[in-house]
């Protein structure tokens, strides 16, 4: 069990950003020079063990984990109906967002991970997380909320080589913040694989298939923006498959 008390106060560009784009979005930042520190307050509570077997699997791994976290003075950006756009005044979005405090505001979640050791050299593992935001001032969720994600692998692995496949679920996050001007994003699925050799002590050599399926997806904590010359405002989108080879050295 454990609780944990944070306070961050506002940085320079929270604080004293006059009409200008900070990198995130398209839409122009207006500070508050008068934004009160970011508390945060969080509750967590979790588990976790080994159970070994004489006859079947070899082993299970377990752990679960829960957090609730309670803001006070949440510093987030939100659209403001009073301000106009000063720079590009034609250009889209039309609207300016302004750092603002949120009363009430809360975060809970919690992640879970099965992982079973069998035939003496695999090891099959499943996890799950998942997060839930609320802003009480604003009735809707906070912004960049990450969706329930789902991971599941399967590794192989020997004294002088290893093998690893890591197949990940995504979620559709339709849980977002109107006064952000977020967008929802729909879930996806990818499949990487790794291999490895360990030719000598200490080093390792491997090769990687990320994203086989290549698959077009966009994470939900990517900020969306004007991407190029009359393409609007698309979202950049992740990698599609790629390929990579990588040595390592243990000191």
């Amino acid at each position: 069990m454990a609780y944990g008390r944070g306070v961050r106060s506002a940085n320079m560009i929270e604080r004293f950003i006059n009409h200008f784009m900070v990198g995130q979005d398209p839409f122009e930042y207006v500070g508050n020079p008068y934004l009160d520190a970011e508390i945060n307050n969080q509750f967590e509570i979790g588990f976790k063990g080994k159970r070994s077997f004489d006859k079947g699997f070899d082993a299970l791994h377990y752990s679960l984990s829960g957090y609730y976290s309670i803001y006070e003075n949440y510093i987030v950006p939100v659209v403001d109906p009073s301000l106009d756009r000063k720079f590009m005044p034609n250009a889209e979005p039309q609207e300016v967002k302004r750092f603002i405090n949120i009363d009430e505001a809360y975060k809970t979640g919690f992640e879970a991970e099965v992982a079973v050791d069998f035939a003496n050299y695999f090891n099959f593992s499943t996890a799950v997380a998942y997060v839930y935001t609320r802003n009480r001032d604003l009735i809707e969720s906070l912004p960049l909320t990450p969706p329930l994600t789902t991971r599941l692998g399967l590794s192989f692995e020997k004294e002088k080589y290893w093998a690893q496949m890591d197949y990940t679920i995504t979620s559709r996050q339709d849980e977002i913040s109107s006064s952000f001007r977020e967008q929802e994003t729909p879930g996806y699925e990818t499949l990487d694989l790794r291999l490895g050799l360990k030719p000598v002590k200490k080093v390792q050599l491997g090769v990687a298939v990320l994203n086989i399926f290549d698959e077009t997806y966009n994470n939900h904590l990517n900020f969306s923006f004007v991407n190029q010359a009359d393409f609007g405002r698309v979202p950049i989108n992740d990698p599609g498959r790629n390929f990579s080879i990588f040595a390592k050295y243990n000191f």
